[in-house]
C-alpha cells in the first residue's frame, strides 16, 4: 500500500517534470510553435490564431528573441519531452488509484503526541531523492567533460538517429524509395519515375485517390501497398511530431470514416461516387435506391477494413502535405544536380546525420548582432516595476526608447496636486492643460505665460504678488496680463488672437 511519503515524492517528481518541460519551451519556443499548425489541422479550433506570424518566425516570446536551433536538436528535445510526459501521466494515473492506510495516524487514547511526531517528520522537508530527481531532469545533466549534451540524464540513452533515417533528415523529408520500387510491381510498369509516384501519393491528400486511382482499388496488390504505406505514414507522423496526441487523431479518423463511407462523393460530370461499391451513379435517386440493396451492403461488409485503412492514410497524408511538398522539391532539385553536386549534397546530409545533437560551437542566448550586444552592455535591464508605456504594436516600448525620451525622470508639480509627470515633454506640455490652470485659479491667480515653469505654490504666490505690485497705478493686473493659449501644433499666442483665428477657420 502506498504511503503518504510515497505520494509526496511522486508529487515532487511531477512538479520537476512540469518545470523541466517549461524550461525547454522557454529556451526554444520553436518546440511549441512548430506544432501549432498541426494542432489546428487536428482540432480546427483556431485557438492559436491570436499569435502573430512574425512572433513565430522570429522564434520569440513577446519581445525576447531566442537563438535558432537545428532540426536535429528540436526533435531530440521533443522526444525527450514526450518521454517526460509519459512518465507524468503514468504518475498521475498511479495517484488516482492510491489508497492510504490512515490507521497509523489515528490517535485512539486522546493523546496528540503521536500525531505531532508524524507532523514533525513530514515537516522535515523534501526527501533526499528530490535533489537527485532535479538533476535527472535538468538540461545538460548528461554532459561529460569531453562531450556537452543538451539532453538530461533521464533521457541520456535517447538516440534521435534511431528514430529517423538519413534521407528523412529528422522529419523534413519522406523516405519513399522502397515504396517507389514496390509501386512498380503494383502497377506492373517499370517506367514510372519517382516524381510520378509522388503524384500518386499526393492524391491521398484529397479525394483524388477515390476518383482517379492508378489501378483497380479492389486489387490485392493495391490493398497491400496501401496498408504498408499507411503503416509508414502513421509511424513517420508520430516520430516527426511526438508531442501531438496521435491516439486522438486515430480515433478522430475512425469517427470521420463512419460518416464519410455512408455519404456519396461528388465526381463532377460522372455524378456521385459510392466508396464501398467503387461505382459512379448519375443521379441522386439512383444512388439512394441502391443503398439498401444486397450488393451495397455486401461490398460495405467485405471492404470495410481496407476502406478504413485507406481513409486513415488519406488523413495522415493530409497532415503531412507540407512534408510531401518538401520531398518533391528536394527530388526535383536533385535531378538538376551534376554528379559532383549530387556527391556534395550526399556528403552534407551524412555530416548532418552524424553530427552531435549539441554542436561544439553552439552558444546559449547570444545576441544576433553587435548592436544588440552593445545595447545590452550600455543599458541595464529594465526594472520589472516600471510601468512602460505601450507602443503602436500594443506591447511596452523598448527600454532604450523609454530612457531616450527621458520617461525615467519624474517631474512633480504642487499646483497640480503633487501630480508626477514622466519626461520633460509631458511636463512642459502640462502647463497649458486644465489641471494646472485650475490649480492656479484655485489660488486666485489668473494664468499667463509668466507662470510657465512654476510648480511650487509659494513661488506662484510670490510671483503673483510681484506682478500685482508692478502693475499698481496702471490698472488691475487682470486687465494688463493677457491669457496665452496653445494650438494643436504647439504655437503659443494670446487668447484674443486665438479666438480671431478660430473664427476665420485658420486653426
Amino acid at each position: 500500500m502506498k504511503t503518504y511519503e510515497d505520494a509526496r515524492a511522486t508529487l515532487e517528481e511531477l512538479e520537476l517534470i512540469e518545470n523541466a518541460v517549461a524550461s525547454r519551451l522557454r529556451r526554444n519556443p520553436e518546440i511549441f510553435y512548430r506544432n501549432i499548425d498541426e494542432i489546428d489541422l487536428v482540432e480546427h479550433s483556431g485557438r492559436f490564431d491570436h499569435i502573430p506570424l512574425p512572433q513565430k518566425s522570429a522564434n520569440k516570446v513577446y519581445a525576447v528573441k531566442k537563438s535558432r536551433r537545428s532540426r536535429k536538436q528540436i526533435l531530440a528535445q521533443e522526444h525527450e519531452i514526450e518521454s517526460f510526459l509519459s512518465q507524468f501521466f503514468k504518475h498521475c494515473k498511479s495517484l488516482r488509484q492510491v489508497e492510504f492506510d490512515v490507521s497509523e495516524y489515528r490517535v485512539d487514547d486522546g493523546s496528540t503526541e503521536k500525531l505531532l511526531k508524524h507532523i514533525d517528520a513530514i515537516k522535515e522537508g523534501p526527501s533526499e531523492d528530490s535533489h537527485e530527481f532535479r538533476d535527472d531532469y535538468a538540461m545538460f545533466s548528461s554532459s561529460t567533460p569531453t562531450n556537452k549534451n543538451i539532453l538530461s540524464r533521464k533521457a541520456q540513452n535517447l538516440d534521435i538517429n534511431s528514430y529517423f533515417t538519413r534521407d528523412e533528415q529528422y522529419g523534413e523529408y519522406l523516405d519513399l524509395d522502397s515504396f517507389h520500387q514496390r509501386w512498380l510491381s503494383v502497377v506492373k510498369n517499370g517506367d514510372v519515375t519517382f516524381l510520378q509516384f509522388l503524384s500518386e501519393v499526393e492524391k491521398f491528400t484529397d479525394q483524388r485517390y477515390l476518383l482517379q486511382p492508378a489501378i483497380n482499388r479492389n486489387s490485392s496488390r493495391y490493398k497491400e501497398f496501401v496498408a504498408a504505406l499507411h503503416g509508414y505514414m502513421s509511424g513517420y507522423a508520430a516520430r516527426a511530431f511526438p508531442l501531438l496526441s496521435w491516439d486522438m487523431i486515430h480515433a478522430k479518423a475512425q469517427e470521420d470514416f463512419h460518416l464519410v463511407v455512408t455519404k456519396p462523393v461528388p465526381s463532377g460530370e460522372s455524378g456521385l461516387f459510392c466508396i464501398p461499391c467503387d461505382k459512379h451513379f448519375k443521379a441522386v435517386t439512383v444512388y439512394n435506391a441502391h443503398l439498401p440493396g444486397k450488393r451495397h451492403v455486401s461490398n460495405l461488409r467485405k471492404h470495410i477494413t481496407f476502406l478504413s485503412v485507406e481513409h486513415s492514410l488519406h488523413i495522415f497524408c493530409r497532415y503531412l502535405a507540407k512534408e510531401l511538398a518538401h520531398t518533391r522539391e528536394f527530388v526535383e532539385r536533385k535531378l538538376a544536380f551534376t554528379a559532383e553536386e549530387r556527391a556534395q549534397e550526399l556528403e552534407r546530409l551524412t555530416d548532418v546525420y552524424n553530427s552531435p545533437v549539441y554542436g561544439s560551437q553552439e552558444q546559449e542566448d547570444v545576441p544576433e548582432n553587435e548592436n544588440e550586444e552593445a545595447a545590452d552592455r550600455d543599458d541595464s535591464a529594465p526594472d520589472p516595476s516600471l510601468n512602460l508605456p505601450l507602443g503602436p504594436d500594443g506591447f511596452p516600448i523598448p527600454y532604450w526608447l523609454y530612457k531616450l525620451q527621458g520617461l525615467d525622470i519624474e517631474y512633480p508639480c504642487e499646483l497640480c496636486g503633487n501630480f508626477i509627470y514622466n519626461g520633460r515633454r509631458q511636463f512642459d506640455k502640462h502647463f497649458g492643460e486644465q489641471r494646472h490652470v485650475f490649480g492656479l485659479r484655485r489660488l486666485g491667480i489668473e494664468p499667463s505665460a509668466s507662470f510657465k515653469g512654476v510648480t511650487k505654490i509659494d513661488d506662484a504666490k510670490q510671483l503673483w504678488s510681484h506682478l500685482r505690485s508692478t502693475s499698481s497705478g496702471r490698472g488691475s493686473p487682470e486687465a494688463k496680463l493677457e491669457v496665452e493659449v496653445e494650438d494643436d501644433d504647439g504655437n503659443v499666442m494670446s487668447k484674443k488672437v486665438y479666438d480671431e483665428l478660430k473664427k476665420q477657420g485658420l486653426i
